[in-house]
């Protein structure tokens, strides 16, 4: 999978923001974690790494996606 190598919980916790487009408490509560921890999982860092690691593996398919973040 593209986005395996990236960091689980900034991964999950900005998909799940971004494409899926949860709240921050329905993200915490599938991540057993806090609101907290969520929104900073889904800073700008967050967003930032996955930005990256997309547009170095797959920069057709997901600039869209990128130039949103």
């Amino acid at each position: 999978m593209l986005l395996g190598s990236m960091n689980a919980e900034f991964r999950t916790a900005v998909l799940l923001a971004d494409v899926e487009g949860m709240a921050y408490e329905e993200i915490a509560e599938i991540m057993k974690t806090s609101v907290g921890t969520v929104r900073s999982r889904i800073s700008p860092r967050g967003r930032k790494q996955l930005k990256r690691h997309l547009m170095k593996h797959s920069p057709t398919a997901f600039r869209s996606y990128c130039d949103e973040l």
